[in-house]
């Protein structure tokens, strides 16, 4: 049975991930339309993941009340929504920046509100429906070049902060939100994370969700001519290689060895990009380190408990480098075409394979590492 607070848990969390599939979707296009020549037409997910991260980590120790929530949430939707509409009259650079920047901070905003209405669910299932829910409402709003240009998602945008507004308690005070964002749905930086090659594979996978979704809009066009089908469908392609499979196993009550099948996967996508430079080739190993993404984070979130009461810490230089990485990325598109992005498959899923073959052999040495607490 599902009290009313788990409930309105599950409709936050399903408009949160909304958010920030819309997020990726609708400025990614507006990057493409508007500012193809900064960075590769990645220029706004770049002040997205900033402005996200710089929020996040600047509000990690401060409390906010539920009062003050309300009005962050609808003010900052009031800002992106505003911007998105003046975008599609005037096509300005700082109205795309306005987008951009209020757009990321209603996604940590939205955050917070899920967390505080996860104190005061009895229970909290994974996130998984919600996930898949969430994404399959920014695809029909979003999921269609062109459509950042008009009404529709700044709707969203004001729909979404005003019904997490309503759903807030009277009464409640929330702290700051971890450094992954949406149950780790968002990579940490840090190097910690590596020090185990068993756990490359993962930690790569982890990662190849923030090239594959910046650079969705300028894939699609990429792709599109090659693989005779409409942008929307190869968006909801990926989306489907990213949510689906945690869906079938969260339904089907599935446990699966997560490294193998995550290693798996990465390398899969190795070699469709080492053999194939053609623009289906592409796509098919971006859905394959889109199906690598999926389980790694099937395996992080199985864990309800520890996923709950893990601290809130996140650092500078983990909120930080994801913007750093995708800067560096439409760099290499700018002056590499696609092969910038192929070459980002190629380093994440050589990091997967490496790793998986090292765990295999189990030297001495990574014994150690494995056993140390």
């Amino acid at each position: 049975m599902i009290d009313s607070a788990t409930s309105l848990l599950l409709v936050a969390r399903t408009l949160a991930w909304a958010l920030l599939i819309g997020g990726w979707l609708v400025l990614g296009d507006l990057g493409s339309a508007v500012m193809p020549f900064e960075l590769g037409g990645l220029a706004p997910m770049v002040l997205f993941l900033g402005v996200t991260g710089i929020v996040l980590r600047a509000g990690a120790t401060l409390a906010v009340p539920a009062m003050v929530l309300r009005f962050v949430l609808l003010a900052t939707a009031a800002v992106a929504a505003g911007a998105l509409l003046r975008t599609g009259h005037s096509a300005s650079l700082i109205m795309v920046a306005c987008a951009a920047a209020g757009w990321a901070a209603l996604l940590v905003a939205a955050s917070r509100a899920v967390k505080m209405l996860r104190a005061r669910a009895r229970r909290a299932p994974p996130p998984i429906l919600p996930a898949t829910a969430g994404a399959a409402l920014a695809w029909l709003v979003s999921g269609d070049p062109g459509v950042a240009l008009t009404t529709a998602p700044a709707i969203g945008l004001l729909a979404a902060a005003a019904l997490l507004a309503i759903m807030l308690p009277s009464r409640g005070i929330t702290s700051g939100c971890r450094g992954g964002l949406f149950d780790c749905a968002l990579p940490l930086g840090g190097w910690s994370h590596w020090s185990n090659p068993a756990k490359w594979p993962t930690q790569a996978a982890s990662w190849a969700m923030l090239p594959m979704m910046a650079s969705m809009s300028v894939m699609t066009q990429w792709c599109r001519g090659e693989v005779w089908l409409s942008t929307a469908a190869i968006v909801g392609l990926h989306l489907g290689a990213m949510l689906m499979p945690p869906l079938t196993l969260y339904l089907l009550r599935v446990t699966l060895r997560a490294e193998a099948w995550v290693a798996a996967a990465m390398t899969a996508g190795l070699l469709l990009s080492l053999l194939s430079t053609s623009m289906l080739g592409l796509m098919l190993a971006s859905m394959c380190q889109s199906l690598g993404w999926s389980l790694a984070w099937f395996a992080r979130i199985g864990d309800a408990p520890r996923i709950e009461t893990r601290a809130a810490a996140p650092t500078w230089f983990g909120a930080l480098v994801p913007a750093c990485c995708i800067a560096l990325l439409g760099v290499a598109v700018t002056y590499c075409g696609p092969s910038a992005l192929r070459g980002t498959q190629i380093g994440l899923g050589a990091l997967a394979a490496v790793g998986a073959a090292l765990s295999l052999w189990k030297p001495a040495a990574f014994n150690k590492l494995e056993k140390r607490p």
